[in-house]
């Protein structure tokens, strides 16, 4: 059967009574980037700590965390008065929100990377660790959890100290869908679900360099990109993999007085070699995991 011209006006209406406990909202100090086919189904899902951390490995989730200061820029919906002053509804306000962090120039352009429209979806996060999500559909039980649709994405100029305020990044988020976040919002809880904001990390990015082949070795760096005078100290060959070559890497040496590492391989990389590429990886996701902290990066061709 297909309804024509049919529509009920009464089917989103909800009842405004409260109940004594909720999930609670709190001041907004940041928000996830989420790819735009991000879904989560909560009848079969966990959404917990090891979920989160999975997403960002995968680069589905981008945090930015910590915010110093929010602002809420949310246009007012615009009313249209008749000439019998009979006011009409012309068009709803789009929310809009502006997070300012204070993590150095580094966290600034990892920032401006991300300007874009339409590209993400957004997870807002409140102060009590709760997250702001959407829901696709309005059933009960089994929830499809999703991000809020998001527009713009923009990172304003980098703004240096002035000798009253910090340095400062100001990142500016517009939702598209008014109704979705007016009436299909979803509060996740940290505690009932297993997650925590505060221990949650985005990737660091490192700097791979292939410096030379002898036999079986090959000889790189392997740096933190906002600071080339830390090495990843503690990158084994569990977070390594080659690209280029069929050969595998069964151990890796680390000199601390030249500040290079030494990938042994099964066999002889001299054909390989002009070809390799080494890339952080887990085994799952491009990053390795160093004293907890996560490092996503590959080197370049042409090997010299």
């Amino acid at each position: 059967m297909t309804n024509v011209n049919y529509f009920d006006c009464d089917q989103q209406r909800r009842g405004t009574g409260t109940i004594s406990c909720e999930v609670p909202t709190g001041v907004p100090t940041g928000f996830i980037l989420v790819a735009k086919t991000w879904t989560l189904e909560s009848a079969t899902e966990d959404f917990d700590q090891a979920y989160i951390d999975g997403k960002i490995a995968s680069g589905e989730f981008v945090p930015f965390l910590d915010a110093i200061n929010f602002t809420d820029n949310s246009e007012e919906s615009v009313i249209y008065t008749t000439q019998l002053g009979v006011k009409l509804l012309a068009r709803d306000g789009k929310p809009e929100f502006m997070f300012d962090y204070s993590k150095g120039y580094s966290y600034h352009s990892a920032a401006w990377s991300y300007n874009s429209f339409g590209n993400y979806n957004v997870l807002l996060v409140y102060d009590n660790g709760v997250v702001f999500a959407a829901k696709s559909g309005d059933t009960c039980g089994d929830i499809i959890v999703k991000g809020h649709t998001a527009g713009l994405v923009n990172t304003g100029n980098f703004k240096h100290q002035d000798g009253s305020e910090s340095e400062k990044t100001a990142i500016t988020i517009q939702l598209l869908n008014a109704k979705e976040y007016n009436m299909d919002g979803a509060l996740l809880d940290p505690a009932s679900n297993g997650f925590d904001m505060e221990a949650t990390t985005g990737l660091v990015d490192a700097c791979i360099a292939v410096l030379s082949n002898a036999t079986t070795d090959v000889v790189f760096t392997a740096k933190v990109g906002a600071n080339s005078a830390i090495d990843l100290v503690g990158l084994d060959d569990t977070g390594l993999v080659a690209i280029g070559t069929t050969e595998t890497i069964l151990g890796i040496v680390y000199d601390a007085g030249l500040k290079q590492f030494t990938a042994t391989f099964s066999a002889d990389m001299t054909a390989d070699y002009p070809n390799l590429v080494l890339q952080l990886n887990d085994g799952t996701n491009p990053v390795a995991v160093i004293g907890g902290i996560k490092y996503t990066g590959e080197s370049k061709l042409p090997n010299p």
